[in-house]
Order: structure tokens, then C-alpha cells, then sequence
């Protein structure tokens, strides 16, 4: 992560999986955490040196917690994050490109998409199936505007997630979209 923000490469998408418990949204504050340290404050430690090593690189962060906001559509935070309007409809891969330029290294932290997706279940089946995959296409569109500096980091929970079948097939779509992506 810190080798693409800093324009060394490395995959655009990294994708946290695993368990209730499994620490994904603990490992995603300290990705977050990284990016907004003062590293004067830290320089003489492990992790200060650690982080030198690349540069010490700036990045604009925009994060979100898909099961706090609730959010329709999902590319809203982005949208707050980056101070950039993207329209009601899904983004066009340029329009997302647009938005992400001239901002730095961008990191995109996504947490808590089974809940989001849970929430999605609620709604009438029509809307929801509708909704459900414009927000494959919003990430998808994603992927393909980020810049070469960067970075989607988003958690998803393992198959063991007590989901109903809708969640987890939605979730294991979106998974396939992100891995196509990295």
C-alpha cells in the first residue's frame, strides 16, 4: 500500500477478508491513521522508520462506513470526501477520474459492504436488485478511474458472515468486481 501510494505500483485494490472479529475495521482505522499521522511526531519509532522508507508519502483519504450511513447511492462519500458532485446516476469512469485528479494519492477506505448490502435486502425487490447493481457498477467504474498513486482498501466478511443468500451473492459479485480490478 504504502509502495503504490508512494508511485512505487502495487495492485490499486486491496481487499481485507475474513470473519466477524477478524480485525478488517481495526486493520482499516490504522490504514487510515497512517495517511493523517504527523510523522515529526513519530519519526524516532519503528513505524516512523518504517513509513520513511517509502518517501513518506501524502495521500487524501476518504473513508466510510457503509453500515453507519446507510447511504443511497453509495458513491455520496466520495462525493463529501473529494468536494466534487457526481450526479444521482453511476459516475462515468471519467467523471470518477476527473474527480480523483489533482487531489494527490487518493486512499478509499470501504468498510462494512455486508451491511450495506443488508440494508439494500430491505427494500422492495425490483429497487433493491436495481440498486444492488449500481453499486457493482460504481465500483467497477472505481477501479478502472483509479490513478497510478491510488488505492481502494476495502473490508468484506468471509463466507461464515450469518447473510442471507441475496447479501452473500451480492457480496461475492462485488468481490469478483474488486478482484478484477487489483
Amino acid at each position: 500500500m504504502l509502495g503504490r501510494v508512494s508511485g512505487r505500483g502495487g495492485d490499486k485494490v486491496l481487499i481485507l477478508k475474513s470473519g466477524f472479529g477478524g480485525g478488517k475495521t481495526h486493520i482499516l482505522a490504522a490504514v487510515y491513521y497512517l495517511f493523517r499521522v504527523d510523522l515529526g511526531r513519530i519519526e524516532n519509532t519503528e513505524v516512523g522508520r518504517f513509513i520513511s522508507r517509502y518517501g513518506v508519502p501524502e495521500a487524501s483519504v476518504c473513508a466510510v462506513d457503509m453500515s453507519a450511513e446507510n447511504l443511497w447511492p453509495p458513491w455520496l462519500f466520495l462525493e463529501r470526501c473529494l468536494n466534487r458532485s457526481l450526479g444521482r446516476e453511476v459516475p462515468e469512469t471519467d467523471v470518477l477520474k476527473s474527480a480523483l485528479e489533482g487531489k494527490g494519492p487518493v486512499v478509499i477506505i470501504v468498510d462494512e459492504l455486508g451491511e450495506f448490502f443488508r440494508f439494500l435486502e430491505t427494500r422492495r425487490p425490483q429497487q433493491r436488485d436495481q440498486e444492488a447493481s449500481a453499486t457493482l457498477l460504481f465500483f467497477r467504474r472505481l477501479t478502472d478511474a483509479l490513478g497510478n498513486r491510488d488505492i481502494l482498501v476495502v473490508s468484506m466478511p468471509d463466507d461464515s458472515a450469518p447473510y442471507s443468500d441475496w447479501v452473500k451473492k451480492k457480496l461475492s459479485d462485488l468481490y469478483e468486481v474488486l478482484r478484477r480490478g487489483g
